[in-house]
């Protein structure tokens, strides 16, 4: 498979777990900078990157599964660069995505009403 295929398949599967969209504006014309996924009921800009050889983060959350996960636990790792404030936090795509499967859940049992109904209604986009 191409690099290019790939990359457009990791965009397409995290716009679908994350209950997104691609932004085609960016795919049909790579001058334009932009996101590549955006969740609509989410403030985010999401940013999806391939490369051929492992990433070595990847290797971190893999070795935590193993070490120290048990039954359903998560592995999440997380750093910090010497001199930098605040941190990164790193989980595999299904366990993020599921931890937004139970956000929205509860979320729409709180408010009565799922994500699509607050965004039809107030006509914007944003957390309900």
């Amino acid at each position: 498979m191409a690099k290019s295929q790939a990359w457009k398949d990791l965009e397409r599967e995290v716009a679908r777990r994350l209950g997104g969209e691609r932004n085609l504006k960016r795919s049909l014309n790579w001058a334009v900078e932009d996101h590549d996924v955006s969740v609509k009921d989410f403030p985010w800009k999401v940013d999806c990157k391939y490369r051929t050889r492992p990433w070595r983060h990847h290797y971190y959350v893999k070795e935590i599964k193993v070490k120290y996960c048990k039954g359903d636990e998560v592995p999440v790792l997380v750093t910090r660069s010497k001199g930098e404030h605040g941190a990164y936090v790193t989980m595999t795509l299904s366990d993020f995505a599921g931890l937004i499967t139970a956000f929205r859940a509860i979320r729409d049992e709180l408010t009565g009403k799922n994500a699509g109904e607050q965004r039809q209604e107030d006509g914007q986009v944003g957390l309900v």
